[in-house]
């Protein structure tokens, strides 16, 4: 499973910093080389940022596990903007 934990330093300020978002992208396909992948992208919200609360769960198919991590967190970052949230 992978976690991407996004935090915010304020300034650039590491002793202040916060989460605002975590995602996981979990392997369903027994590590296939061509796999598909259970997602959940989630904040809590900030109101000092300006963040509503959001939660995304949907599976990546297709992937192709040479392509690396990179390729996949890409394609599971684009179906975030596009509002792709469904299965």
């Amino acid at each position: 499973m992978i976690v991407v934990t996004i935090q915010v330093h304020p300034g650039g300020d590491a002793s202040r910093a916060f989460a605002i978002g975590v995602m996981t992208i979990a392997n369903i396909s027994g590590l296939a080389p061509n796999s598909s992948y259970d997602c959940n992208v989630a904040t809590a919200g900030s109101a000092e940022l300006g963040l509503a609360p959001y939660e995304a769960r949907f599976t990546v198919h297709g992937h192709h596990r040479r392509d690396g991590v990179l390729k996949l967190l890409y394609r599971v970052l684009w179906r975030v903007r596009n509002g792709w949230s469904a299965a």
